[in-house]
């Protein structure tokens, strides 16, 4: 009986990190394709002719990942310091994108450098959360 038991516990354990595993591969992937769209929003913010409507659809992708990955990473146990710190990123994150959202949608020419830093900055938190998910996740 106690064998049974065991057994289960261990099996329920590695189904759990297995889960986790799993779940960020998808954090690293979609912190990845973040990047990507920051760091496209950030180039066209340095074009003179600025399509206003691209930008928006670009900041809406890339909220959509923030949020994506922020809900991925609340589902997890924070016991681990390192699904912590992804956690604790991926909220920034989301609420970086959210406020950005608003301000690309009604862009002006003098809201530019803003966002230029704001896109470089989200890549370089996206590339972070990639690289700590995919070392969690083997």
């Amino acid at each position: 009986m106690k064998f049974n038991q065991v057994m289960l516990t261990l099996s329920l354990t590695l189904a759990l990190a297995v889960g986790a595993q799993a779940s960020m591969s998808t954090v690293a992937e979609k912190a990845r394709a973040a990047k990507q769209q920051a760091a496209e929003i950030e180039t066209m913010l340095k074009a003179k002719d600025l399509d206003a409507a691209k930008l928006a659809e670009k900041a809406s992708l890339l909220h959509n990942h923030a949020t994506e990955i922020h809900k991925t990473v609340s589902a997890m146990d924070r016991a681990n310091a390192e699904i912590a710190k992804v956690q604790d990123a991926a909220q920034i994150m989301k609420v970086l994108t959210e406020s950005k959202l608003n301000l690309a949608k009604n862009a002006t020419a003098k809201d530019r450098d803003a966002l230029r830093a704001s896109a470089k900055n989200l890549a370089i938190r996206a590339d972070q959360i990639a690289k700590t998910a995919a070392k969690i996740g083997g």
